[in-house]
């Protein structure tokens, strides 16, 4: 772990101007630097610390959160993220517990967390190796558990190029509760035994929100200046995802002209180059952020989601939904907040990253479209067939509802890690 300091310090040197710029000019980091050296204002015997390395980590461990304070009300919970939206995002969810920064992997950073922390068991939402944080918490003889684990297969070939690097890594993880089947599969060929492993099924099933309050939809929809016609979404978008739906979604207004359109990008710092887009293809853009307001929206208006952390709520307002990172080979992203929340789904072909929606395609619950040249028929079909819409909320809720479960299936897992500690006191 020495060599390991030695190499952090190296980068850190390297990159310091670049920190320097974000923490000076930008005002990045300021809130968190302490805390990720190290320094916490709170000391406690024992706790449960929840980790999650952003918002979506953060969102899915709510219902294990609320386990584990109703079962454990013995121990303190603290939760831990990365990002400083995820902080955010885990300060408004769990106002009741202690949210901190994740530290530096660096030896004294991580030794100093222990020792402010006290953890009596460590929960990792997904996957996330800090070789110094792991090994700390195995010098500590504190239980690691990676729970909703999922590994993506371009994940798997990197963590392959690791040889026994990776399995070096993680002795320190006690158990890897899954999504998948498969993603077990991956786990076990990259050397973790099969007595690690826990097939529990995927959490988020349990956190999905599977409705919006009525009022707050209004309030949307007033905002957005939206009323009886149909509404468009595509969500978490990549580029040149936009280019290839904006030609769509022009098209489509051809038989459907009141047709509304709202793009949120993956990263909305690229709101400026959809928006360029749109002009090219003669369509005016307007940013979530600055409605309401006074102009007047028309048909010809396309909404760029440029809010952090309200694209489930838009999906609230929305007619049908397109998934992003599925047109191109990024692995797809999160269509079970649209699935849940009762909206027609539809994604390209690549959503490797979600196996789970092997069983809405089979189903009929989710359209999948190998080729983008048919994504203006697909469309056109959802928008006359209002029974098509309907079976496929129905066969998605059905989905979810029969998929739940997780949660439970994970606080025993806990339960039976905190009883061994417990017996080795």
């Amino acid at each position: 772990m020495f060599i390991l300091n030695i190499v952090y310090c190296i980068l850190l040197f390297f990159i310091l101007p670049f920190l320097a710029y974000r923490i000076i000019v930008k005002g990045k980091y300021r809130d968190s630097l302490s805390e990720r050296w190290g320094k916490l204002n709170k000391n406690f015997t024992s706790c449960i610390w929840v980790h999650g390395v952003s918002v979506g980590e953060i969102k899915a461990a709510q219902p294990l959160v609320q386990g584990l304070a109703l079962s454990f009300p013995q121990y303190p919970i603290v939760i831990s993220a990365t990002s400083t939206f995820g902080r955010k995002v885990a300060r408004e969810l769990y106002p009741e517990h202690t949210v901190v920064a994740f530290p530096f992997d660096f030896t004294w950073s991580v030794r100093s967390f222990f020792q402010h922390l006290s953890p009596k068991c460590i929960l990792l939402m997904e996957l996330e190796l800090w070789p110094n944080f792991l090994a700390e918490a195995k010098k500590r003889n504190v239980p690691v558990l990676s729970i909703n684990s999922r590994l993506s297969e371009h994940s798997f070939q990197g963590y392959k190029r690791l040889g026994r690097l990776f399995y070096i890594f993680t002795k320190a993880i006690l158990c890897f509760s899954v999504q998948h089947k498969i993603y077990a599969e991956r786990f076990h060929k990259l050397g973790i035994e099969n007595q690690r492993i826990v097939i529990s099924g995927n959490i988020k099933f349990d956190a999905l929100k599977m409705e919006i309050p009525q009022h707050e939809v209004e309030n949307l929809k007033k905002e957005l200046q939206l009323t009886e016609e149909p509404v468009f979404i595509i969500g978490s978008t990549h580029a040149p995802e936009e280019r290839i739906l904006l030609q769509s979604f022009i098209e489509v207004q051809k038989h459907w002209k009141h047709l509304r359109l709202i793009i949120v990008p993956r990263n909305p710092a690229r709101c400026d180059e959809i928006s360029q887009w749109c002009q090219e293809f003669g369509l005016n853009a307007v940013r979530r952020s600055q409605l309401p307001s006074e102009q007047t929206l028309s048909c010809s208006s396309v909404i760029l989601g440029d809010v952090m952390g309200e694209l489930q709520k838009l999906y609230s307002v929305a007619t049908f939904v397109f998934i992003g990172g599925s047109i191109i080979p990024h692995g797809g992203q999160n269509f079970m907040e649209a699935a849940a929340l009762g909206k027609p789904v539809v994604c390209g072909r690549f959503m490797d990253n979600f196996p789970d929606i092997r069983f809405f395609i089979e189903q009929k619950a989710v359209i999948q479209v190998q080729n983008p040249e048919n994504l203006t028929e697909v469309f056109c079909q959802l928008l006359s067939d209002k029974n098509m819409r309907d079976t496929m909320i129905a066969k998605s809720r059905e989905i979810i509802q029969n998929s739940q479960g997780s949660t439970e299936r994970n606080l025993l897992l806990v339960r039976s890690f905190l009883d061994a500690v417990r017996q080795t006191i």
